[in-house]
């Protein structure tokens, strides 16, 4: 099939020592050894990170065993696109084929062969940001690194949810259309993915098991306040929670009960209403509404019109048009 992420190569090589320095510079130091003498590598290694979130599309053209040992800083979900491959992951060992990917964690051994023919999305997760998540919005206190389960079901209909998104992300970056690069779009994204695998996949984290006090009024003054002070800042729940001195879970409280909405939908509006002063006071002939809506997180241009007009009686272009 034809390579990924082909805007953005890293390593083409037939060369066994550039091969295993180069890939190491983006994942790990490793071991890499061609299993059959006489085979030749015909490696491509493409691929592009956003923030805590990398794709890479990588090949090697026959059979490898791959031999990073600990990943240390960072979780792999292996996708083969073709071929298979044999993941040894901790006591674990996982068949990987079109059908079932494997999700490596840092903190556990990993050894893998790859057939000659295979190809594979791997989607890279940072060890920091996984945490994060995990403390922020689950409540693991735990200081543990998560582990998930190595086994990924690719026919699962919520990992096929989940797939989705990740296609989404690296058609985007395919496409050269660079629009998950906008900082607030890129920072949802990335909660997003990082989420949606805690959601679909086991993992060693587990939920508190008790309710916290009922969540002040406060905590959503100070929330609401911070996003209307910044509102072009990428915000996440998590991080305004953090603001707001509570836990993601009281937050989601605090708004449903105070405002009857969520702390990301309040956020829209507030950048709906920036987008709206924003167009106003621009001359059509130095801006675009897409250069705006982009500029206040709205990547859906369909959509930003739609509830622009909804709210404002009139289409953005409409408003433009009138400076």
């Amino acid at each position: 099939m034809p390579a990924l992420l082909s805007r953005h190569n890293l390593v083409r090589t037939r060369d066994l020592d550039e091969a295993r320095s180069r890939i190491a510079d983006v994942f790990c130091p490793h071991q890499l050894a061609v299993t059959r003498r006489g085979a030749r590598l015909d490696t491509v290694h493409n691929g592009r990170k956003r923030g805590a979130v990398g794709l890479n599309y990588l090949r090697y053209g026959t059979e490898v065993r791959i031999t990073p040992g600990t990943m240390d800083t960072f979780y792999l979900v292996q996708i083969p696109l073709a071929g298979t491959a044999t993941v040894q992951v901790g006591r674990d060992e996982v068949a990987s084929t079109v059908a079932t990917a494997s999700v490596t964690s840092p903190t556990l051994a990993t050894d893998m062969i790859w057939s000659d023919h295979c190809e594979q999305l791997l989607v890279y997760l940072s060890r920091d940001a996984v945490g994060d998540y995990a403390r922020d919005v689950l409540g693991d206190t735990s200081g543990r690194a998560v582990r998930f389960a190595p086994h990924l079901d690719l026919t699962d209909p919520a990992v096929k949810s989940w797939l989705r998104l990740v296609n989404w992300l690296r058609d985007d970056i395919d496409d050269g259309a660079d629009i998950s690069g906008s900082p607030i779009i890129s920072s949802q994204l990335e909660t997003m993915v990082i989420g949606g695998l805690f959601d679909i996949q086991a993992n060693t984290v587990a939920l508190p098991r008790r309710r916290e006090r009922t969540p002040s009024t406060r905590c959503v003054d100070v929330a609401r306040q911070a996003m209307e002070a910044d509102p072009g800042h990428p915000w996440t729940a998590p991080e305004l929670a953090r603001v707001a001195h509570v836990s993601v879970r009281s937050l989601q409280e605090a708004f449903a009960r105070d405002l009857q909405s969520t702390p990301m939908a309040v956020l829209r509006s507030i950048r709906l209403d920036a987008a709206h002063r924003a167009l106003s006071m621009s001359d059509p002939g130095e801006t675009t509404v897409s250069e705006t809506a982009l500029q206040w997180g709205f990547s859906h241009f369909g959509r930003f019109s739609a509830l622009y007009r909804a709210t404002y009686g009139e289409s953005p272009s409409q408003t433009l048009a009138r400076c």
